[in-house]
């Protein structure tokens, strides 16, 4: 690809007028990508854009922050361009907008004129060569991560409108100090929120220790969470407890409903007073460390059982409460996390799938995951071991899993549809049509048109229409994307034609109209306007 040089200022930032060092970037096997001071990029190589999976049109001239899912502060050139300083042989894993997730070495160096920061180079190296090294998520220069955290806020996945909002909350968490509760169905990735608020905030480079309370027998807890005292008890030795080895850091309690409720008198009194004893101790000792707990039950299940749990204590562990939502609840990220997941286990297993089929797709659409994302990923991981050379996961693959752990879920559809499973060595049938609306689906005009009439019937409400179609929402939620149906559009031309039918019997009389739609004079007279639609005046 040839670059224009002057469109992107190039030839002032590196003083390379007339040299052909750009083609030079574009021959090699590294990717090279050049930012002005601004953060923009102004070159972004062949091979650059390989590992991205980006062509370079698509973000010459784009903002970093805007081509990858990183914040400022964790962007190597962006920090680099920042501080003025390189930064050389930094192992990194960082996701760009689409959605791909790819692990490189990079070097980053800054561009001077004068003794002032130009812009910054970088290069990228293919992560294959690095199999064995241990990679860093999109490290803070200033504070490296702890050796046991490895996920930060861009291993998220995800772009739905509700993920976001929770990220959002869960970044201006990790700039405080306060304590932060998890809530969250097993497999919404507790964890990863905990390990990224800790990651992003002011304590990442000191200690993060995690327990499960749940997984720690009544009689061992106290001493494993307070340490220990020689002689305190038979074989008492001097150890210290995840409290003092999380001191200056973060300790993570997840499932904290299970603690017992006979230690949770002492924990309340260590959040409040910052002070532990060990046990056998006099001696009291201080500590200053933030806590994250994470729950699978809802908060009002955790208030409503007093005798399992203390609402003072639950109250100091919510300061900041976060609920992390079901995959059911995130229609959108469906697509994204298979194709993530796939992207994962082709690496991992040398596999070369590229897809979804339409089937299992709108499969994964129609299913509620009460194992969340960790389900899915399992779902993957496991039709991907029944592939051979095929390119694309298709209903034989699938089918295993949902006839053995989901048979009431193929049991519930509308349509009874029986998974096959084909021998290898058998040729491959094509994948019959997966759940359609009635028993009779004809074109895809008239599925089309089923889904117009049950939006207009029930105003544009997802869940009814769904239940009037016999499928689920997120099934509906698919198959209105798929039709580029505008449920809101359709909601509003069959509120229109309400008013003008009942005008119409009504003689134009608007508060009989109101009253005949059930609805205020005010309301009416508000949508009248809305709709520009005018009374004719007899």
């Amino acid at each position: 690809m040839t670059i224009p040089l002057e469109q992107y200022a190039l030839p002032e930032i590196l003083d390379i007028q007339g040299s052909r060092l750009l083609e030079t970037f574009n021959l090699m096997d590294e990717g090279v990508m050049i930012i002005n001071e601004g953060g923009r990029i102004v070159f972004y190589n062949r091979f650059h854009g390989i590992i991205d999976g980006l062509e370079p049109a698509q973000v010459l001239g784009r903002k970093v922050t805007e081509v990858y899912r990183l914040q400022t502060s964790e962007s190597l050139v962006l920090q680099c361009l920042a501080t003025g300083q390189a930064c050389t042989e930094i192992p990194m894993t960082y996701q760009s907008r689409t959605g791909l997730k790819v692990s490189t070495m990079v070097n980053a160096y800054p561009i001077m004129d004068n003794g002032r920061v130009t812009g910054c180079i970088s290069f990228l190296k293919d992560h294959k060569v690095l199999r064995e090294k241990k990679t860093i998520t999109a490290p803070n220069l200033k504070k490296p991560f702890t050796k046991k955290t490895r996920y930060t806020f861009t291993e998220i996945m995800g772009e739905s409108r509700v993920l976001e909002l929770v990220l959002n909350t869960a970044r201006k968490a990790a700039a405080s100090h306060s304590s932060v509760m998890l809530c969250g169905e097993t497999g919404t990735g507790k964890e990863m929120f905990a390990q990224a608020i800790h990651n992003a905030g002011s304590r990442a480079g000191h200690p993060y220790v995690a327990i499960n309370c749940a997984a720690i027998p009544e009689t061992l807890f106290e001493g494993l969470l307070f340490g220990t005292r020689k002689g305190a008890f038979t074989g008492a030795v001097d150890q210290k407890g995840l409290f003092e080895q999380a001191n200056g850091g973060t300790l993570f309690l997840d499932e904290i409903d299970s603690m017992p409720l006979s230690l949770q008198t002492k924990m309340l009194r260590a959040i409040q007073e910052k002070r532990i004893r060990r046990v056998g101790e006099l001696e009291e000792i201080p500590i200053d460390i933030r806590i994250i707990s994470s729950t699978s039950t809802p908060p009002q299940g955790i208030l409503d059982d007093t005798k399992r749990f203390r609402k003072d204590l639950f109250y100091r562990l919510a300061v900041v409460l976060i609920r992390i939502p079901p995959l059911r609840e995130r229609e959108d990220d469906v697509s994204l996390l298979s194709k993530y997941f796939i992207e994962r286990f082709n690496r991992r297993m040398d596999k070369h799938i590229i897809s979804l089929s339409r089937e299992v797709l709108a499969l994964f659409y129609n299913y509620d995951w009460p194992g969340n994302v960790r389900e899915l990923a399992h779902v993957i991981e496991g039709a991907m071991n029944h592939t051979d050379r095929e390119r694309v996961l298709d209903m034989s693959h699938v089918a295993h899993y949902f006839k053995t752990v989901a048979p009431l879920f193929l049991d519930s559809q509308h349509r009874r549809f029986t998974l096959y499973d084909v021998p290898p060595e058998s040729p491959r049938k094509p994948a019959p049509p997966i759940y359609p609306i009635h028993e009779d689906p004809g074109t895809e005009d008239d599925e089309e048109e089923q889904i117009r009439r049950a939006l207009a019937k029930t105003q544009g409400k997802l869940k009814p229409a769904a239940e009037e179609l016999g499928i689920s929402r997120q099934l509906l939620h698919y198959r209105m994307k798929k039709h580029k149906i505008n449920r809101k559009a359709i909601a509003d031309h069959h509120e229109s034609q309400q008013i003008l039918d009942a005008l119409a019997a009504c003689g134009n009389n608007l508060t009989r109209t109101a009253k005949d739609l059930g609805i205020s004079l005010q309301l009416l007279n508000y949508r009248l306007k809305k709709y520009g639609i005018t009374p004719v005046k007899h």
